[in-house]
């Protein structure tokens, strides 16, 4: 699938703007390149091919990747894929974005600045057919999926790996960035890391919480609300102090949680009996 054109409608549906990039038609090989998933535990899609910001908006085709400015709508800058892309990740200030490549070659990892400029690559080993991956300040955490087990490494603005960190040996995890923190994330508990570097700050899992019942949902949306991180486990969200992992309530809303979502006011949650906002976390534990 090729987008022909990315727009912008106002609040009232009108139209705003519509830009479309000039990639070159990628002629015909003998055969697909093997794909390379990203985030494949992932329900929500933390590679989406459509970023917004304040300022700026990138936006990747299966040819390449573009910017345009979000409010007049001009396209500022394009990069051609060789093969196709496969991913995008976007520093949280978007400063920097990342890109998975695809072809018969092999995979790569690109990197640009804001303005258009490469700020490093790096080719993948030719085993591998996924990675997991979440975007920071001042880098990209990055894991590998290939037979061998290998840690995950955060790669720096300028392609240097600053530091490592650990994964879970024989379960599925995801990684993701929220408010200074690298999650990682699998069914049986989650370890938060400082972003700058690396350090473990804490970490929760079920020997830890033995009264709270079923598995941490890591494949779901989490959310940092109120000094507060919300992690989906069983059949209801738990909220751990950011700083100290303390787990200061556990809630579970009538018919049990869907989904989540917050604001600056409220914090709004799904479930099979409908929509339910809290201002206030729940005084005491709902299981």
């Amino acid at each position: 699938m090729r987008p022909q054109a990315l727009e912008r409608l106002s609040a009232d549906g009108d139209l705003l703007w519509s830009c479309s990039p000039d990639f070159p038609p990628v002629p015909p090989g003998p055969m697909e390149p093997p794909w390379l998933e990203v985030n494949p535990f992932l329900q929500e899609s933390f590679s989406s091919r459509l970023v917004p910001g304040p300022r700026l908006v990138f936006c990747l085709s299966f040819e390449g990747l573009y910017a345009v400015d979000g409010a007049t709508g001009r396209l500022l800058w394009q990069k051609e894929a060789s093969g196709r892309c496969a991913g995008m990740a976007v520093a949280p200030d978007h400063s920097m974005v990342y890109i998975a490549e695809v072809e018969q070659a092999g995979s790569r990892l690109r990197a640009f600045r804001a303005d258009g400029g490469t700020a490093w690559q790096r080719t993948l080993p030719q085993n591998c057919r996924a990675l997991s991956w979440a975007a920071g300040p001042g880098g990209l955490l990055v894991a590998l999926g290939a037979p061998e087990a290998a840690p995950a490494e955060f790669i720096g603005d300028d392609g240097a790996v600053r530091y490592t960190l650990p994964l879970p040996a024989s379960e599925p995890f995801t990684l993701r960035y929220l408010d200074g923190l690298f999650l990682v994330a699998c069914g049986s508990g989650v370890r938060a890391h400082r972003a700058s570097d690396g350090a473990l700050l804490w970490e929760t899992g079920q020997e830890k919480e033995p009264g709270a019942a079923g598995h941490f949902r890591y494949y779901e949306t989490f959310l940092s609300w109120r000094g507060a991180i919300l992690i989906p486990h069983g059949p209801g969200l738990a909220a751990y102090d950011r700083r100290t992992g303390e787990r200061r309530w556990f809630y579970t809303p009538p018919g049990g949680l869907l989904g989540l979502t917050a604001d600056a006011d409220r914090l709004y949650l799904t479930s099979h009996r409908g929509l339910f906002a809290l201002k206030e976390g729940p005084k005491s534990y709902s299981r």
